[in-house]
Protein backbone atom coordinates (compact mmCIF):
# COMPACT_ATOMS: atom_id res chain seq x y z
CA UNK A 1 0.00 0.00 0.00
CA UNK A 2 2.78 2.27 1.06
CA UNK A 3 4.05 1.77 -2.82
CA UNK A 4 1.13 2.90 -4.38
CA UNK A 5 0.99 5.75 -2.77
CA UNK A 6 4.41 6.75 -3.30
CA UNK A 7 4.36 6.15 -6.62
CA UNK A 8 0.92 8.58 -6.90
CA UNK A 9 2.64 11.07 -5.37
CA UNK A 10 5.93 11.17 -7.32
CA UNK A 11 3.33 11.63 -10.29
CA UNK A 12 2.14 14.20 -9.00
CA UNK A 13 5.35 15.67 -9.93
CA UNK A 14 5.93 14.43 -12.82
CA UNK A 15 2.53 14.12 -14.83
CA UNK A 16 0.75 17.69 -16.14
CA UNK A 17 -2.71 18.26 -14.56
CA UNK A 18 -5.33 17.92 -16.72
CA UNK A 19 -7.68 19.93 -14.56
CA UNK A 20 -8.29 23.17 -16.54
CA UNK A 21 -7.11 25.53 -13.76
CA UNK A 22 -4.09 23.18 -13.14
CA UNK A 23 -2.94 23.37 -16.54
CA UNK A 24 -1.31 26.91 -15.52
CA UNK A 25 0.16 25.52 -13.10
CA UNK A 26 2.12 23.44 -14.97
CA UNK A 27 2.63 25.35 -17.65
CA UNK A 28 4.22 28.38 -15.58
CA UNK A 29 5.88 25.99 -13.05
CA UNK A 30 8.31 29.49 -12.52
CA UNK A 31 5.27 30.77 -10.56
CA UNK A 32 4.45 27.54 -8.39
CA UNK A 33 7.30 25.25 -7.14
CA UNK A 34 6.70 21.64 -6.75
CA UNK A 35 6.51 22.09 -3.02
CA UNK A 36 3.32 24.76 -3.89
CA UNK A 37 1.76 22.43 -5.46
CA UNK A 38 2.46 19.43 -3.22
CA UNK A 39 0.47 21.83 -1.01
CA UNK A 40 -2.19 22.40 -2.40
CA UNK A 41 -2.83 18.99 -3.33
CA UNK A 42 -2.10 17.97 0.04
CA UNK A 43 -4.61 20.31 1.39
CA UNK A 44 -7.51 18.48 -0.14
CA UNK A 45 -9.16 16.17 2.15
CA UNK A 46 -7.89 12.64 1.20
CA UNK A 47 -10.56 11.07 0.06
CA UNK A 48 -10.82 13.44 -2.73
CA UNK A 49 -6.99 14.07 -3.12
CA UNK A 50 -7.05 10.05 -3.60
CA UNK A 51 -10.14 10.59 -6.02
CA UNK A 52 -8.04 13.37 -8.36
CA UNK A 53 -4.66 11.46 -8.18
CA UNK A 54 -6.20 8.30 -9.21
CA UNK A 55 -8.71 10.30 -12.23
CA UNK A 56 -6.14 13.07 -12.92
CA UNK A 57 -2.23 12.42 -12.66
CA UNK A 58 -3.08 8.22 -12.90
CA UNK A 59 -4.97 8.52 -15.94
CA UNK A 60 -7.65 6.22 -14.58
CA UNK A 61 -11.24 6.51 -15.92
CA UNK A 62 -14.01 7.09 -13.31
CA UNK A 63 -14.96 3.63 -13.85
CA UNK A 64 -11.74 2.11 -12.98
CA UNK A 65 -11.58 4.23 -10.10
CA UNK A 66 -14.30 3.25 -8.52
CA UNK A 67 -13.45 -0.32 -8.84
CA UNK A 68 -10.09 0.51 -7.44
CA UNK A 69 -11.61 2.05 -4.38
CA UNK A 70 -14.80 0.32 -4.39
CA UNK A 71 -16.73 2.84 -4.44
CA UNK A 72 -19.74 4.08 -6.94
CA UNK A 73 -19.23 5.88 -9.82
CA UNK A 74 -21.46 8.64 -9.00
CA UNK A 75 -19.35 9.36 -5.75
CA UNK A 76 -16.22 9.21 -7.72
CA UNK A 77 -17.86 12.12 -10.04
CA UNK A 78 -19.27 13.73 -7.04
CA UNK A 79 -15.51 13.67 -5.50
CA UNK A 80 -14.02 15.18 -8.83
CA UNK A 81 -16.49 17.82 -8.78
CA UNK A 82 -15.52 18.62 -5.31
CA UNK A 83 -11.39 18.57 -5.49
CA UNK A 84 -11.65 20.74 -8.96
CA UNK A 85 -13.53 23.41 -7.37
CA UNK A 86 -11.68 23.88 -4.37
CA UNK A 87 -8.24 23.47 -6.38
CA UNK A 88 -9.81 26.12 -8.49
CA UNK A 89 -10.86 28.35 -5.40
CA UNK A 90 -7.49 27.59 -4.05
CA UNK A 91 -5.78 29.06 -7.41
CA UNK A 92 -7.99 32.20 -7.39
CA UNK A 93 -7.24 33.03 -3.79
CA UNK A 94 -3.52 33.50 -4.79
Amino acid sequence: MFRFIYVIMMNVFRAPYMIPKMRYMAQHPEKYSEEQRYQMVKKLKPKIRIVIMLHYIEGYSVEEVGNILKIPVGTVKSRLHIGRKNLKEELEDE
